[in-house]
């Protein structure tokens, strides 16, 4: 698709591979390596950052999954963390969703709609991987688990709550859901109750 750049190697069709859609500032990466290491991993976003090169830049809206399974092949993991600046409680009401948490700016739509293209996505790779292993991140808030693609994924249970501050102290206790279909995971109990000195974003109420 010339609506996208190859910034890095791309997976041959039988290869494993890892997908790390809105890859952002690389923070998993490391992380990922460390726990499967000699797995590809595939990262996508819009932009490219000085500590992230995406290995497929562009509007993610407009990625086909269908076309690059055909060559590629299907991921056999798939890690989503769609944009969520503007569910930010740091926003007064109104400025991206209205009380209702309806989305009222251009930069809300656009990110509840990364949300339902990429759980569409997810169906589609399950076509071709049935077993594969995902896992959306996002905070833990109603603008988020309201949608209308998420909600199926919240009534059935598919979802852990967890701090990210329980898994390394230099991170904070802010809420975040997981939305995933994961086999073996097993999430820490939110045992942190506040920050380290420096670390921002509390919103537990603990």
């Amino acid at each position: 698709n010339s609506s996208f750049k190859i910034n890095g190697p791309l997976p041959s069709r039988g290869d494993q591979y890892i997908a790390v859609v809105f890859a952002g500032y690389d923070s998993i990466m490391n992380q990922l390596s460390k726990v499967l290491p000699g797995v590809m991993i595939v990262t996508f976003d819009i932009l490219a950052k000085p500590t992230c090169l995406p290995t497929i830049q562009g509007d993610y809206v407009l990625f086909d999954w269908e076309a690059f399974i055909k060559i590629h092949g299907a991921p056999i993991a798939l890690v989503l963390m769609p944009p969520c600046g503007p569910r930010s409680r740091q926003h007064p009401i109104g400025k991206h969703y209205d009380a209702q948490h309806n989305p009222v700016s251009i930069d809300a739509v656009r990110a509840d709609n990364l949300v339902d293209k990429s759980l569409y996505d997810v169906k589609v790779i399950k076509e071709h991987n049935p077993r594969v292993q995902w896992v959306m991140e996002n905070p833990h808030y109603s603008k988020f688990t309201g949608l209308l693609s998420v909600q199926p994924y919240i009534t059935s249970g598919k979802y852990s709550v967890i701090q990210y501050k329980d898994y390394d102290v230099a991170f904070s206790v802010k809420r975040t859901i997981m939305v995933n279909e994961l086999s073996h995971w097993k999430p820490r109990p939110m045992s942190n109750r506040c920050n380290h000195p420096g670390v921002k974003w509390n919103s537990a109420n603990w």
